[in-house]
C-alpha cells in the first residue's frame, strides 16, 4: 500500500509539473488540489506504517521475552505469533534493512528460534495445526535475511546451525547450509572469518554436544579451508 501510494504521489507530482507554466490557470490549480491530496494520503501511510513498526515492537518484546520456564502456547498464541511473523514479512519487503535496525525484534526471533518451545513443535509436527507447521522455516529466513544484513554479527552463523541438530520430515532447510558455506567464502572479510574461528576454538573448548562442534566445522571452517593458506584466510586466528 506505501509503495503504491508512493508511486501516485510521483506521479502526481510530475502533473502538477508539466503545468507549472502558468500557475493561476484551471489546470494547474486543478493539478495541485490532487497532488496535495495524494501527498496527504502518502504521508498518513507513511505515518501508519511507523505505528506499526512501533506497535508491533512492544508487543513482540512483551509476548516473546519469557522467562527460563517454558509454558505450552495455546493456539490463541500460536496464531498471534504467527501473524506477528506475517507484520515482520511485510514491514521487511517495505525496508529491507528493517530487521538489522530493530535490535528488539531480532532478539525476540533469536530467543523463539533458541528455545524448548519450538524444538518441541518441530518434532511433533504432527500434533500442530497444518498452519503453523511453517513456524521454523519463517524464523530461519528471518535469521538469513539478518544476517546478509548484518555480516558482521557473526553469532548468528551457530545460531542457524541449531537446525541441523533437530531432526525434521517436511521441510528442506537446505538453503541454510548452502547460506553458510556461500557467507564464509565471499561475503565475510578476514576480520569477520577471525571471528568465526575464535568462536569455534571456544566451542571446542567447552562443553558443548560433539554434534554441534562437527557440524560448525563441516559448514563454517571446513569450506573456508579449501580457500587456501589458514593464516591467509583467517589473519591471526
Amino acid at each position: 500500500i506505501l509503495s503504491a501510494k508512493q508511486q501516485e504521489e510521483a506521479k502526481s507530482k510530475k502533473a502538477l509539473q508539466s503545468k507549472a507554466g502558468d500557475k493561476k490557470s484551471s489546470d494547474y490549480q486543478a493539478a495541485l488540489k490532487v497532488h496535495q491530496g495524494v501527498r496527504d494520503a502518502y504521508e498518513r501511510a507513511q505515518k501508519e506504517v511507523e505505528d506499526a513498526k512501533s506497535s508491533y515492537e512492544r508487543q513482540i518484546s512483551t509476548a516473546f521475552q519469557q522467562d527460563s520456564k517454558q509454558r505450552p502456547m495455546t493456539t490463541s498464541a500460536l496464531e498471534l505469533q504467527t501473524q506477528g511473523f506475517r507484520l515482520v514479512e511485510v514491514l521487511t519487503k517495505l525496508d529491507p534493512q528493517y530487521l538489522s535496525q530493530h535490535n528488539d525484534v531480532v532478539r525476540a526471533m533469536r530467543w523463539l528460534w533458541r528455545s524448548r518451545g519450538r524444538h518441541y513443535r518441530l518434532l511433533h509436527e504432527e500434533e500442530m495445526p497444518p498452519r503453523y507447521h511453517n513456524e521454523s522455516l519463517l524464523l530461519s529466513r528471518f535469521l538469513v535475511s539478518y544476517s546478509q544484513a548484518c555480516p558482521e554479527d557473526t553469532d548468528v552463523l551457530f545460531d542457524l546451525i541449531r537446525i541441523f541438530l533437530q531432526p525434521f520430515a517436511s521441510i528442506d532447510f537446505s538453503f541454510i547450509k548452502q547460506f553458510l558455506v556461500e557467507t564464509m567464502i565471499n561475503v565475510l572479510t578476514s576480520d569477520q572469518k577471525s571471528q568465526v574461528m575464535q568462536r569455534f576454538l571456544t566451542l571446542l573448548s567447552g562443553d558443548g554436544s560433539e554434534e554441534t562442534k562437527i557440524l560448525s566445522c563441516q559448514m563454517l571452517i571446513m569450506p573456508t579451508l579449501k580457500q587456501g593458506n589458514p593464516k591467509v584466510v583467517f589473519g591471526d586466528a
